[in-house]
């Protein structure tokens, strides 16, 4: 859908975006945090991460989690810039300036919750877990190559839909699209690294090659290490373009709370006229 947008539908589906956020911090909850005992009804929607496909489905939501900028269509777009308008100097001028989109600052911050909630959840399978699986060498590193597989193919199937001309999301190219992906892995050093093996992975697939031949194995005694309390997942997921928008919004912020405050200059009383 983000490659051929209406080609295929025309909706969005923001509110999804909402709830895989939410499921993504329920994963934490429930898995690493172990807040959720076996008798509580919210147990069984957890994934069992004793098997391969339990764990695939956690990595899967949270490429899509730490993805979330890249994927979202108003992350193209300017505020107020309509789907067939160009950017105004003015609109451009903020998307150059300080990445000023069309994604709402309260969303920009959930955004950024839920990637450092991801990113923990992806740091704690690769300390606690051993995968095994063919003998290409990808098991030895499977999430940040799984996790490049998904940025290689997603780069490349906007490519070819860009040369055939099909409609993608609005006002986003192939360039844009790989600048944003080169900002989002600036979160993660061991992601950042593994896209510079790219080639290693086929890029034509969303889907782990022969993902039966793979299991897991899990590490004992890990709980006491990461159910302690950890830090702040906003700033944890913070990419560079965040960090940009943040300052330019607080920087808009004080200017416009300064010419409120001078422009709110109390005149002195009149004197009254004396009565003859």
């Amino acid at each position: 859908m983000f490659v051929l947008n209406k080609f295929l539908t025309n909706t969005e589906h923001i509110p999804s975006r909402h709830l895989l956020r939410r499921i993504m911090i329920f994963y934490h909850v429930g898995l690493i945090e172990g807040s959720i005992s076996e008798t509580d009804p919210a147990w069984i929607h957890l994934p069992n991460v004793e098997t391969m496909e339990g764990v695939l489905n956690v990595i899967c939501l949270a490429v899509i989690v730490i993805l979330g900028n890249v994927l979202d269509f108003r992350t193209y777009s300017a505020p107020n810039q309509g789907e067939d308008d160009d950017a105004t100097p003015a609109q451009a001028m903020l998307m150059n300036s300080g990445d000023i989109n069309g994604i709402p600052n309260n969303e920009r911050l959930a955004y950024c919750y839920a990637r450092g909630v991801a990113l923990r959840i992806l740091n704690w399978l690769r300390a606690c877990t051993t995968f095994t699986g063919p003998h290409d060498g990808i098991a030895d590193d499977l999430i940040s190559l799984f996790f490049v597989q998904i940025l290689a193919s997603l780069s490349m199937y906007k490519t070819v839909a860009e040369t055939k001309d099909y409609g993608g999301v609005p006002h986003c190219t192939s360039r844009l699209l790989d600048r944003q992906i080169d900002n989002v892995l600036e979160v993660d050093p061991t992601l950042k690294a593994a896209w510079q093996h790219r080639r290693r992975v086929p890029s034509h697939s969303l889907v782990l090659r022969e993902k039966e031949k793979y299991s897991v194995e899990w590490q004992r005694g890990w709980e006491p290490l990461w159910r302690v309390p950890c830090g702040d997942f906003t700033l944890a997921g913070q990419t560079p373009f965040d960090i940009k928008y943040f300052e330019a919004t607080k920087q808009r912020i004080n200017s416009e709370n300064a010419n409120m405050i001078a422009g709110d200059g109390v005149a002195p009383p009149r004197k009254k006229a004396k009565v003859a």
